[in-house]
C-alpha cells in the first residue's frame, strides 16, 4: 500500500480505498451535526493527520464520514510501511509494523514515561509488529484557551518533574558530545556557531540525566482528558524507535512543547518567566539549578540535537541537509525571540537579536 489516507467503503469495513482526491457523494455524510461526539472524534482524527487533511476534506464545510455499521474506520500508510488503522468508534489505533520494533526497550520506555506522564494505554502482541493503543478522546492541547493552556502547561511540567526524580539516570554529555562531533566544521550561523557557547553547555550536561522522551511532543500530540494532559502518538507515524521514543535530556520534552509554532503565546508565556517556578522545580528535581540566563544556550542545543536527530532519522542521503534543518528551526525560534518584548537576561537575548538586525 501507498503511503496516505486510506477509508472503508464497503458496508462491513473490508475494503480499503486509498484517496488523492475528492471523495465521492455517496460517501460524504451529508448531514453532521456539528458538536456531535462522533464529529468531534473523526475531527480529532482529521487533525493529528494534518500532513494529509487534503486527502479527507471536500470542498464544502462538512467532514467526511464513511458509512460502516455507523462507525468509521481511517487507515494510514506511513513511509516505513507501517500500516495505521483508526477507529474511533471502537477507542483503538492499531499500528502493523513491517518489522518488530515494538521491543522488550519500547515497552520499558513508554511504560516509564507513562509512570509519571499520562500517556495512551496500550498493548504489544507477539513478536512485537502489532501496537493497539487507546484512542484518546478529548481536546487538543493547541485549541485550548490562553488560561487553560497554560494551566494544562503547568500540570506537564509537574509531571516531567516528577518523571526526572523518578527515571532520570546517567547524564547528557555522551549524547551532545555525538552533537558536536556532527556539526563540527559547518558552516553555522554566528548565533548558534559552537565555538562560542556549546563548551559550556557540555559542561553542564555532565549534570543533565536522561530521561525516556516523546520525542516529537509538538501541540497536536497531546489531548486533554478531564482536565489532564495526555500524549499521543508514542511510536511515531514514521520515525523507528529510538527517534521518537528515546532518552533524552530531561528538559527536551518540555522545550519541544514550549517551541511548538502552534502555540506561540505559550512560547511568549514562557520567555516571559510565567513557567519559572515549574522550571525550576523540573531542574532542583535533575539536581541542578534552574538560570535564566542558561534558556538561549538551551533553545540552541535544543535546535542542534533535534537537526541531528532528523538527519539521523533520514539516513546519510541527507547529511548535507544537517545546517538546513538546523536553521529553519533557529530561524522559526529566533524570529519569535526578535518579535517578543520580554526580560533581559544578562544581554544575551539584545546580543542574538543585535545579531540578527546587524
Amino acid at each position: 500500500m501507498k503511503p496516505g489516507i486510506y477509508l472503508t467503503c464497503d458496508d462491513h469495513g473490508f475494503v480499503w480505498r486509498h484517496w488523492t482526491a475528492r471523495l465521492p457523494e455517496h460517501l460524504v455524510e451529508s448531514h453532521i451535526r456539528n458538536g456531535s461526539n462522533e464529529n468531534a472524534r473523526l475531527f480529532d482524527v482529521v487533525r493529528l493527520l494534518r500532513l494529509w487533511v487534503k486527502h479527507i476534506f471536500t470542498a464544502g464545510a462538512g467532514l467526511l464520514r464513511v458509512r460502516s455499521d455507523g462507525n468509521f474506520a481511517i487507515a494510514v500508510v506511513s513511509r516505513d510501511g507501517t500500516l495505521i488503522l483508526l477507529d474511533a468508534g471502537s477507542g483503538s489505533v492499531k499500528r502493523l509494523a513491517e518489522r518488530p520494533i515494538y521491543t522488550t526497550e519500547y515497552i520499558g520506555l513508554r511504560s516509564a514515561l507513562a509512570s509519571h506522564v499520562p500517556c495512551s494505554a496500550f498493548t504489544v502482541d507477539e513478536p512485537g509488529v502489532v501496537l493497539t493503543e487507546e484512542f484518546v478522546h478529548g481536546t487538543i492541547y493547541e485549541t485550548l484557551g490562553a488560561s487553560d493552556k497554560r494551566a494544562m502547561t503547568r500540570v506537564l511540567l509537574q509531571n516531567f518533574s516528577r518523571l526526572v526524580a523518578d527515571q532520570g539516570v546517567w547524564h547528557s554529555v555522551e549524547t551532545l558530545g555525538r552533537v558536536r562531533a556532527a556539526f563540527a566544521g559547518r558552516d553555522l550561523p554566528e548565533t548558534l556557531r559552537m565555538e562560542s557557547w556549546f563548551a559550556r553547555t557540555l559542561e553542564r550536561s555532565k549534570r543533565w540525566p536522561l530521561v525516556p522522551a516523546h520525542g516529537d511532543l509538538h501541540s497536536a500530540n497531546i489531548i486533554v482528558r478531564e482536565s489532564v494532559p495526555v500524549l499521543i502518538d508514542l511510536a511515531g507515524i514514521d520515525k523507528p524507535l529510538g527517534l521518537c521514543l528515546s532518552m533524552r535530556p530531561f528538559w527536551y520534552d518540555a522545550i519541544t512543547v514550549i517551541v511548538s509554532p502552534a502555540v506561540a503565546d505559550l512560547f511568549q508565556d514562557f520567555l516571559e518567566g510565567h513557567f519559572d517556578d515549574e522550571f525550576t522545580s523540573l531542574y532542583v528535581r535533575a539536581g541542578c539549578d534552574f538560570d535564566p540566563g542558561e534558556v538561549i544556550d538551551t533553545l540552541r542545543t535544543w535546535v542542534l540535537l533535534r537537526a541531528f536527530e532528523k538527519q539521523e532519522q533520514l539516513g546519510p542521503e541527507a547529511d548535507d541537509r544537517l545546517v538546513q534543518m538546523a536553521l529553519r528551526l533557529w530561524d522559526d525560534i529566533s524570529a519569535r525571540l526578535f518579535d517578543f518584548s520580554f526580560r533581559q537576561w544578562d544581554g544575551t537575548v539584545r546580543s542574538i537579536n543585535n545579531q540578527r538586525t546587524g
